[in-house]
């Protein structure tokens, strides 16, 4: 697969700078590629893979040309919009009397928990995960046994948690149940609004943008958001230490009645 052969690709680097230079970490590796260390090593254990553009990017401070990159690219748009949040540690299948992934599937908070994890303010505590996401310790207990129930954090003995799938997460599979997809995204909505009415304008952004279209081009325009969304967070996320955790939100509903 794509990602596979591009991560075994920066694998095989590192090990050969490693063999020349045993002083060399996968610290300096990231220094080099210009990536956030916490992401490179998604890479070297296959647990995410980057997107096209940061393939192009990573390859060209490697030093390969286009050409080189070419099968590393092959249907690399196509993947990329495939994978989705259940794809790292779930089959896909949702069972809605499963109150677990049910609960999963409808509560945005479950995978903000993995995303807080790559805050450098981040404390392995219950409580500071409460504070952090204005949630209840009870509703913050409950969202981090069912993470550690359903394989996507691991609590360890010292105490220290672990994202046991990839922290950049984009949207719940097209195969998820109907009601949980809907009240996740109402959730969203939800959250947006109070964004508007309780947040400066410096500190959200809220636009939207009206067009006529052909019905039978909105596979088209789904693709489209698909694409960018992706882009956008691989663009922000990649190169940078975070300081916040941001939710985006895409809205695409017909106007008109026929």
């Amino acid at each position: 697969m794509y990602f596979k052969s591009f991560n075994t690709l920066l694998k095989k680097t590192f090990a050969k700078k490693k063999k020349a230079n045993r002083s060399y970490s996968m610290r300096a590796f990231a220094r080099d590629l210009e990536i956030r260390p916490s992401i490179l090593s998604y890479y070297l254990r296959d647990e995410r893979r980057p997107s096209p553009k940061s393939v192009r990017a990573l390859g060209s401070r490697l030093g390969l040309s286009e050409a080189d990159l070419r099968p590393y690219l092959v249907q690399a748009h196509e993947i990329d919009r495939e994978e989705e949040v259940f794809e790292q540690a779930y089959d896909g299948t949702f069972v809605t009397s499963n109150e677990d992934v049910f609960a999963l599937a409808s509560n945005f908070f479950h995978f903000s928990f993995l995303q807080c994890l790559c805050l450098p303010t981040f404390e392995p505590k219950i409580e500071w995960m409460s504070k952090t996401l204005n949630l209840s310790l009870k509703d913050s207990r409950e969202i981090l046994d069912r993470m550690q129930r359903l394989g996507y954090l691991k609590v360890s003995k010292d105490g220290s948690w672990q994202a046991l799938t990839p922290a950049y997460m984009s949207n719940i599979r097209k195969d998820a149940s109907v009601e949980a997809n809907k009240l996740l995204q109402m959730q969203v909505l939800a959250y947006a609004t109070s964004a508007l009415k309780n947040k400066t304008y410096a500190e959200i952004d809220q636009t939207s943008i009206m067009f006529p279209a052909r019905k039978e081009n909105l596979g088209k325009i789904k693709d489209r958001i698909t694409i960018f969304r992706k882009q956008l967070a691989a663009e922000f996320n990649e190169t940078e230490e975070p300081d916040e955790i941001y939710q985006f939100s895409f809205s695409c509903f017909p106007l008109t009645e026929k």
